[in-house]
């Protein structure tokens, strides 16, 4: 499943609500959803993405690699 806007908003904000130091997030796809999710996190939090799809990788290590919340992620 792709999110879209709205949900990467609503993902971000439950993120800045909850302040977690830590993410895990189970099933990448297109990585939208961890990078709005990394955009509300906290300064030195951390999230992990997991892609069970190996030809994904290369596109979503660039996709998070290029972002400003790269720093955060861990794909």
């Amino acid at each position: 499943m792709a999110s879209g806007h709205l949900q990467g908003r609503l993902l971000k904000m439950l993120v800045e609500m909850i302040r977690p130091y830590r993410v895990i997030e189970l099933g990448t796809f297109s990585g939208y959803s961890a990078l709005s999710m990394a955009e509300g996190l906290p300064e030195g939090a951390e999230l992990h993405t997991i892609e069970v799809y190996d030809e994904n990788e290369d596109f979503l290590r660039r996709w998070i690699g290029g972002s400003p919340w790269a720093d955060r992620c861990t794909p």
